[in-house]
């Protein structure tokens, strides 16, 4: 007897549902599961189906194929009519989630696409995909095709319907074509549906979502709108932007540092608590060095008791305390760092649900897999409203884009997969890099954001030089770097494969294949390269690391024992301007560069504050104060602020300066954009600054710069900015560096 024989289904009718029981079998589970609305019952052990035709013809087949113990057509009396059930109905869903789609019988094609609708999810408990209001237009689509059912007429019918479709980047308007005529050519100068309803016509939104963003985008045009009570007048570009995140439950402030984007979320706040106190709190995710200043302006520009503000610090039990408050606090301000803390994360979700959340310097969530981006995820899907503030919101590829606009508005770019593949190439050894259908990606996003550059609002500006100086090194020294570049990246890279080859042997393996060894070489490279950065800043800072890279160029000999033409230039300049009575701000990517400045001033007599990560809260601090602070003839304050990166955000150090130097090239243009931007804001009292970029002439530094001015292309294009410049390009950011430093080389061995 084969096990064919064995698996047999008995059937019965119980009023709207068959009743189907067998023993287990993991054949007859898949068949069963293909019949229209099959749910099991745990306490009988049995499977229902809803009585329909397709239902019906499922039972024949399984008669046919021998598996049915009753022929089916026995359960139907003759005469009867039974209905045809569509594939998947619309229902009614939750309030942040309003639609859900139950398939009613099993379909592979279908499924796949309800789930390619941006936001769908699956919901295992409700046996649905769910869908966030921006997908209303979609499910419109698929119902008017027939392929899924509104029976509950969920989708709002009018004679006029307005909708915004995420997936084109477009608003549609249906119903009626010579509506969708006139709001093509009206709108957004005008408010083409404020008129229709003025008419008497029958004019419905499709969602709250197309509601959103037809309202924002009148906003953008209007006089903008200044807040009640506060003691900070808005410059107009911020009134109308402040207006386009009244209208928003979601929003990103991409504009240029120092153009006043604080005064955007404060504004924000101190609306909606005190003036329409439709919010209870909001919580500001700020990062450690500016908690004191975020603080420190709310009380100032909103006039609100001390007691309404909340800033986590401490240790935990103090913390814990902190968060108490909150609850009777109006607003809470936590660093990133107590975000991923698992009791503060515990405390902050209980607190953010109806809240306004804002996060101020929000690129630092653009890694999808990191832990602060995961909790802050959560966030955002739990809050009334979000607000995110960074002037360089992309800058390697388009993944780190969708990773913020999927904050500002869950889902509303699908999944990340449909999303990279899109606008994004699949990279030689896994994941992705470079982009594509650029101008099609800025389209779709046009919307979400709003974005204003310096060079736009250059008249509410201090005006600014900047000037790159080339140092020309004495003869031995340049001699020594010009050697170094070669020498030292070729020991570096030939140490590290060796490296890697000896413990592949070890461990039993072969020896590096040929991608391993591009994949190695191309890590040794950046190392070697990091390394030359820090002896263009000073061979002092390298023969003291400890680093193995740092000992394979030490070990070649090839070290000066010096400090460097950067380190004088700057002493010269630093006691130049002290003997003026001026100030000036210093940023390297080096703690050891920023301690042995520390060190030189002090030999020099030069007051300076230093701030680095090392530096505790409280120093910081002070040190901010202190060099904020305008002196007199018997405390004249610091002349010199030096920090590392750690104070490349957020601050605001342009009060009593009016002079930046920049010891090294950062990475990225965003990191040199954050720097600079710590000086020239619209709130600066100086009518003119100075930026300084220092440069070894000849030497793998001017090769970072022209690296720096590839990748500001990315950003241009997304934001279209400088004409688009960049379309589409296969270069990830490996690729961008790598074709900078060999463009350089070529310019220097024609030298």
């Amino acid at each position: 007897m084969t096990d064919a024989t064995l698996e047999r289904i008995s059937v019965a009718r119980e009023g709207g549902v068959f009743r189907l029981g067998f023993k287990y079998s993991p054949r007859l589970v898949e068949l069963v599961k293909k019949m229209p609305d099959a749910q099991f019952d745990p306490v009988t052990k049995t499977w229902t189906s809803t009585v329909c035709t397709q239902s019906l013809e499922k039972l024949r087949e399984l008669r046919w194929e021998g598996l049915l113990s009753t022929d089916p057509d026995d359960l139907v009396p003759a005469g009867e009519q039974l209905v045809t059930i569509k594939s998947a109905h619309l229902r009614a869903g939750t309030v942040r989630r309003p639609f859900l789609v139950h398939i009613a019988m099993r379909d592979d094609e279908l499924y796949r696409q309800l789930v390619s609708i941006p936001g769908a999810r699956w919901e295992k408990a409700a046996g649905a995909v769910s869908y966030p209001p921006h997908a209303a237009v979609a499910l419109a689509d698929l119902c008017a095709s027939g392929v899924v059912e509104d029976a509950a007429k969920i989708l709002q019918p009018a004679e006029i319907v307005v909708a915004y479709d995420a997936r084109i980047g477009a608003f549609t308007v249906r119903g009626d074509t010579r509506a969708a005529d006139v709001f093509a050519e009206k709108f957004p100068a005008h408010d083409v549906v404020g008129k229709w309803l003025e008419k008497g016509h029958d004019v419905a939104f499709a969602d709250d979502f197309s509601r959103e963003i037809y309202h924002g985008e009148r906003a953008r045009l209007g006089e903008g709108f200044q807040p009640e009570g506060m003691s900070l007048e808005l410059y107009p570009y911020q009134r109308k932007d402040l207006a386009v995140a009244l209208a928003r439950t979601g929003l990103g402030v991409w504009s240029s540092m120092g153009v006043g984007k604080t005064a955007i979320g404060i504004a924000l706040g101190h609306q909606l608590l005190y003036n329409d106190k439709s919010v209870s709190r909001v919580v500001v995710l700020v990062p450690p060095s500016v908690r004191t200043q975020w603080r420190n302006e709310i009380l100032r520009f909103t006039g609100c008791p001390e007691s309404d503000v909340v800033v986590v610090d401490g240790d935990k039990k103090k913390r814990m305390a902190q968060y108490e408050a909150a609850k009777n606090a109006k607003w809470l301000i936590v660093h990133y760092q107590a975000v991923i803390l698992a009791d503060d994360t515990k405390k902050i979700g209980e607190l953010i649900s109806g809240s306004v959340l804002i996060c101020d310097e929000a690129h630092r969530l653009k890694n999808e897999q990191a832990k602060t981006h995961k909790v802050v995820k959560q966030y955002s899907q739990r809050a009334s409203r979000r607000l995110l503030l960074s002037g360089t919101p992309v800058e390697n590829q388009p993944g780190e884009w969708y990773n913020l606009i999927n904050l500002v508005y869950p889902g509303v770019f699908g999944s990340p997969i449909d999303f990279l593949n899109r606008y994004a190439y699949p990279g030689k050894f896994g994941g992705y890099e470079g982009a594509r259908n650029i101008p099609e990606l800025r389209k779709r996003s046009k919307v979400l954001y709003v974005r204003h550059t310096l060079n736009e609002i250059a008249e509410f500006l201090p005006k600014l030089r900047v000037q790159t100086i080339k140092l020309d090194p004495k003869p031995e020294y340049q001699a020594v770097l010009k050697r170094a570049h070669k020498e030292a990246r070729d020991e570096i890279r030939a140490k590290r494969v060796s490296e890697m080859e000896d413990r592949q042997k070890r461990s039993g393996g072969v020896t590096l294949d040929g991608y391993e060894r591009d994949d190695v070489e191309a890590g040794a490279e950046m190392t070697a390269v990091g390394m030359l950065k820090l002896l263009c800043c000073s061979p002092r800072i390298v023969t003291g690391s400890e680093s193995q890279s740092a000992i394979a160029l030490v070990e070649s000999g090839l070290i000066p024992d010096e400090d460097g033409p950067k380190v004088e230039a700057l002493r010269t300049m630093c006691a130049e301007m002290q003997s003026n009575g001026e100030r000036l701000v210093v940023f390297t990517s080096s703690k050891r560069m920023a301690n042995l400045v520390a060190e030189r001033l002090t030999e020099d007599g030069v007051r300076h504050v230093l701030y680095t990560g090392d530096t505790s809260t409280a120093d910081r601090d002070s040190a901010i104060s202190a060099f904020t602070t305008a002196g007199d003839d018997k405390n004249p304050g610091p002349t010199a602020f030096v920090s590392t990166d750690a104070g490349a955000e957020g601050l605001n150090l342009g009060r009593c300066c009016s002079t930046l130097v920049n010891l090294d090239i950062p990475w990225t243009p965003g990191r040199l954009a954050q720097r600079n931007a710590r000086v020239r804001r619209v709130d600066s009292t100086a009518t003119s600054f100075l930026i300084v970029n220092l440069v070894i002439a000849g030497t793998i530094e001017e090769g970072i710069l022209r690296m720096v001015e590839h990748k500001a292309d990315l950003a241009d294009a997304i934001l279209g900015e400088n004409g688009g410049r960049l379309q589409t390009t296969g270069r990830g950011g490996k690729n961008v560096f790598e074709a900078a430093m060999a463009e350089w080389e070529r310019e220097q061995e024609q030298k």
